[in-house]
């Protein structure tokens, strides 16, 4: 099966010498009387042109073509491919020169600002990577969310996130064997990315302070090494922002538990000293009756009620029993 740049290639060409051809007709036929000058700068705006819309091997192509084209319609002598006078030589070698390096600047310039163009996408899109992964669900696997948001983001065929702390893969596509959970668990435990360009396959670590968090396997090309790299550490900051935020719930958790024991056990003291109090005074104010029919049982209550523990006691033994009475 032929490659598909290989027929758009091969369509460049055959457009670029059909616009050579259609210059050499104009002037051949139509502008006889234009001088030589005129036609070979004509045939190098037309490289420059091909140069810019598609590059650098069409340009040297239609470079080769014109000069030949040139020497044969409109240097003496006309119809052959030799000349005889000296100075159009170096009037065709410099007409090939300029085209090829005019071409080669063109084709340049042209990469460059597609590169940044890419780039600039790449930095949008990153920017939108990174306001997605601020919006996280911490109710749900934030490892499944962030490949979910990479694939949606740039667009890729498939994602897999590998979260060690909880030792599970999360993949974007089920269906899709090319990442393997062995090669991420590999990485993760070595920490070193791996790129196959051949399967289009990037695997890197998550790491972030020291701290392995897991790895990233990105299927496609479509965006650079450096982009790569940069959403691995979105990643990480987004997955080690959640185990923070997790483990923040956990210590407000603890915080409150201890806060309701601490109001249970007072309350409870409260309950049991009140009436103990209310006894106590009713006893005292039998003992102070003379003479006192019920004195020695008074005396009694009043010397037990005087045993009862003290908020201090229920405090200290508190630890022995509030796992009886609360759960944790």
């Amino acid at each position: 099966m032929i490659d598909q740049s290989r027929i758009q290639t091969l369509i460049r060409v055959c457009t670029s010498l059909l616009i050579l051809a259609g210059i050499t007709f104009i002037y051949r036929h139509i502008a006889a009387e234009v001088n030589s000058t005129t036609i070979a700068l004509t045939f190098l705006l037309a490289i420059l042109g091909v140069a810019r819309a598609w590059g650098l091997f069409e340009a040297m192509v239609s470079s080769i073509i014109g000069m030949l084209c040139f020497n044969f319609f409109f240097l003496p002598p006309v119809g052959t491919f030799t000349i005889a006078d000296p100075q159009n030589w170096v009037a065709l070698f410099a007409f090939l020169v300029t085209a090829v390096v005019a071409s080669q600047l063109s084709a340049s310039v042209k990469k460059r600002a597609l590169e940044a163009i890419r780039r600039q996408e790449e930095v949008e899109r990153l920017y939108e990577l990174s306001r997605d992964l601020m919006l996280l669900d911490n109710r749900m696997a934030i490892a499944e969310q962030v490949a979910d948001r990479i694939v949606q983001v740039f667009d890729l065929p498939a994602v897999a996130v590998f979260d060690r702390t909880r030792d599970r893969v999360y993949r974007t596509d089920p269906t899709d064997q090319s990442i393997s959970d062995a090669k991420l668990r590999d990485v993760s435990l070595q920490g070193t990315a791996h790129h196959d360009s051949s399967a289009k396959l990037s695997v890197l670590p998550l790491n972030l302070g020291g701290k392995a968090l897991g790895s990233l396997a990105i299927l496609g090309d479509v965006i650079s090494e450096t982009a790569v790299n940069a959403v691995g550490n979105l990643a990480a900051i987004a997955m080690e922002r959640a185990l923070a935020e997790e483990a923040a719930s956990r210590m407000e958790a603890a915080r409150q538990n201890e806060e309701m024991k601490s109001m249970l056990l007072d309350a409870l003291a409260h309950e049991f000293k009140t009436p103990l109090t209310a006894i106590k005074a009713a006893a005292s104010s039998i003992l102070d009756e003379e003479p006192s029919p019920h004195r020695e049982l008074a005396t009694i209550i009043d010397e037990e009620t005087d045993r009862s523990p003290s908020e201090n006691c229920w405090r200290a033994s508190a630890p022995r029993f509030e796992d009886r009475l609360l759960p944790p």
